[in-house]
């Protein structure tokens, strides 16, 4: 997993430079600034701009979509204000299109306690698209939701990309849809995500301890 993240973490510098910082304009909204900055005309999820871990510094969280010849999905990034309108870009995570995948979408983006601190950590939502290989013998129609969780961090020294929670992802991902026999094209069986809204991840997580 650590490999399979380096990989694509190395892969961004095809799309932009870790760790750069850039300047906002005066009264630039958020989602213009990030459009601006990032090269794109359209994010892929509501721009969030909130003084969650800082009551005097708001951070911008932005997701915007790529594609080359490799790989394509979902780039998501932090924004954190160091100085004045000088912020600097943080890593979130990819979220890729991969084998079997037809599209990925960011579903929801919220906050939550996830560790033994005070501070809220950010977690994500995500749906993706199943669609097998033609000649699979896989008969699948529905959706995976995963849920990905990242640790808070300082706002004063902040890091080039976000640690994630990958053991709390495995337990907060599943699969709604249905399956079906390849033969008769009888439904096998029927089933429903049970973590893929805010609520229902907030009460696992409190049985959890968190």
């Amino acid at each position: 997993m650590k490999a399979l993240y380096c990989i694509i973490f190395l892969s961004l510098l095809t799309f932009v430079s870790i760790g750069q910082t850039f300047i906002r304009l005066t009264d630039e909204a958020p989602d213009t600034f990030a459009k601006r900055i990032f090269k794109v005309e359209k994010l892929e999820y509501r721009i969030i701009e909130t003084n969650e871990w800082d009551a005097n510094k708001k951070i911008i969280i932005c997701f915007f979509e790529f594609q080359n010849a490799a790989d394509r999905g979902i780039l998501g990034f932090l924004l954190t204000p160091i100085e004045g309108q000088k912020y600097q870009q943080i890593f979130i995570d990819s979220f890729n299109v991969s084998g079997g995948i037809g599209s990925v979408s960011i579903e929801t983006v919220f906050f939550a306690n996830t560790d033994n601190d005070k501070a809220r950590e950010i977690i994500i939502t995500t749906k993706a698209e199943i669609r097998p290989p033609r000649y699979s013998g896989i008969n699948i129609q529905g959706y995976f939701y995963d849920n990905y969780f990242y640790d808070n961090y300082n706002l004063t020294f902040p890091p080039i990309a976000l640690t994630k929670f990958v053991k709390l992802n495995d337990e907060f991902s599943d699969f709604e849809g249905t399956t079906y026999d390849n033969e008769t094209g009888k439904v096998k069986k029927k089933e429903k995500s049970k973590y893929k809204d805010p609520k229902a991840i907030g009460l696992k997580l409190k049985k959890m301890g968190y």
